[in-house]
């Protein structure tokens, strides 16, 4: 797989046949950036409305925990609801 190919697929939701229950705890960080980059965006965007500026600490703190924080939830609870359970 070329480069390209690899920075595209690096952006795209994770596909069903590479979900894996084990890669998933082991590497959250990794599907929470894969699956989650709209949700991040989504957070970042109410984040910056709910602050309204009160504190531009608060506002730092909010701006860089949040948006990845949010992304890491659904995008682990997104992938553990399509995962088939081992029988």
């Amino acid at each position: 797989m070329n480069f390209i190919e690899r920075f595209i697929n690096f952006f795209l939701p994770i596909r069903d046949n590479e979900i894996n229950r084990l890669a998933l705890w082991k590497h959250p960080y990794r599907y929470a950036f894969r699956s989650g980059v709209l949700v991040a965006l989504f957070a970042y965007l109410h984040v910056y409305v709910l602050t309204g500026f009160i504190s531009s600490v608060a506002f730092a703190l909010a701006v860089l925990f949040e948006p990845p924080f949010m992304a890491g939830v659904f995008a682990i609870l997104g992938n553990l609801a399509r995962v088939t359970p081992y029988r």
